[in-house]
């Protein structure tokens, strides 16, 4: 299996094919398989029309709770930067990410006390809210990444 950035588009409908199978995708945009599975590829060009997109999005919404290629085109938004902007520093890129991990395990210790809603598993809520965290520290990490392949913008 080749290797997808994590919080690229191929990543997005990775996860989309994985949640919602290659069929049920196939059929929310009335396109092949194979089609689907080129947008997942990160060596191709293909990728969805933004209607595909969004009814993709919306059936696996609809199912699991969010909507992976919608986070990554917010993504990209967010992280583009205004010509005055300057680049990341490393050391609030650092802190951000102690900030989301620390999140992170804060919901995990409150999803697993005997206060959560399910009190054994997690349940749809919880697993979202887990799922939101994790996008969180991916973001960060893609920003640290973006940081360190960047040496001649400096480490401030």
């Amino acid at each position: 299996m080749k290797h997808r950035m994590p919080g690229s588009l191929s990543d997005a409908v990775t996860i989309l094919l994985a949640g919602l199978g290659e069929a049920r995708a196939s059929e929310v945009i009335s396109r092949t398989p194979s089609l689907i599975r080129k947008w997942s590829d990160p060596d191709s060009d293909h990728c969805p029309s933004v209607i595909q997109a969004l009814r993709l999005d919306l059936a696996f919404k609809q199912q699991e709770g969010y909507a992976p290629v919608y986070d990554f085109y917010k993504s990209v938004i967010d992280n583009t930067k205004s010509p005055e902007q300057k680049p990341p520093e490393i050391k609030n890129t650092a802190i951000q990410m102690s900030a989301a991990v620390g999140a992170l395990c804060n919901s995990v210790l409150k999803f697993t006390s005997e206060t959560s809603e399910s009190k054994q598993e997690l349940s749809q809520n919880e697993r979202v809210a887990l799922a939101a965290n994790y996008r969180d520290i991916v973001s960060i990490a893609a920003m640290l990444e973006k940081i360190l392949q960047q040496p001649e913008q400096g480490v401030n």
